[in-house]
């Protein structure tokens, strides 16, 4: 039997995150509002986000399938909210959307909701660019590692969803975050994460389609 203080039945994703009382908690409430002007779900665990510092921005941890969940966010890294929003696109993916395999990560390959959208992904050329950088290194060097970690399904959908929330939600912030990501990186790849703006409106069309087949 499920928990009712756990498992709730509500429209808004806002109303599920429990956010920390904190100084930054005006800008976090700030991303739950934009992801409430695009998407609703039901059915939501009730997720906390705690703030944790000495960790690299943010991470979605699941300490079993089927909960609990929470997100961990340090207050000191680079681009607060977009941070948020990616993790907040993994909790969606595994909380909200119907999973195949049902139990365990999802098998983005077979899943007939997400295998429309993993082509479009896939023969984006700034994913085809990931990819060409990965051959480029051999198997268990920090480049590979890197990039390989990248390409996974899990993290191309949050990236895609953190993306498509700023666009539908005309958010700011988050375009400007969105563009320093792109333009960070100073190492030894030369890479963007996030796509361009043109090459993202297939992305986001195949977005959409999974969101309204849950209507």
């Amino acid at each position: 039997m499920r928990s009712r203080s756990k498992y709730l039945s509500l429209t808004r994703v806002s109303k599920a995150i429990r956010l920390p009382k904190h100084s930054l908690s005006d800008r976090l409430h700030k991303v739950l509002a934009a992801v409430d002007t695009v998407y609703t779900a039901k059915n939501l665990k009730s997720l906390p986000v705690v703030m944790k510092k000495g960790i690299p921005g943010a991470r979605f941890c699941i300490y079993a399938d089927t909960g609990p969940y929470e997100i961990e966010l340090n207050p000191d890294g680079d681009h607060l909210e977009l941070s948020l929003l990616h993790e907040i696109g993994h909790y969606i993916e595994w909380q909200s959307i119907p999973k195949v395999p049902s139990v365990g990560p999802r098998n983005f390959g077979i899943d007939p909701l997400f295998a429309p959208w993993l082509t479009v992904i896939f023969f984006s050329p700034t994913v085809m660019h990931l990819r060409e950088i990965l051959v480029r290194y051999p198997e268990g060097s920090p480049e590979h590692v890197q990039i390989k970690y990248l390409l996974r399904p899990d993290e191309l959908w949050a990236r895609a969803y953190t993306q498509y929330i700023a666009k539908k939600a005309d958010a700011s912030v988050l375009f400007q975050q969105l563009a320093a990501e792109n333009r960070s990186n100073t190492g030894t790849i030369q890479y963007q994460p996030y796509w361009k703006w043109d090459e993202f409106l297939s992305i986001s069309k195949a977005i959409d389609a999974i969101f309204e087949s849950l209507r």
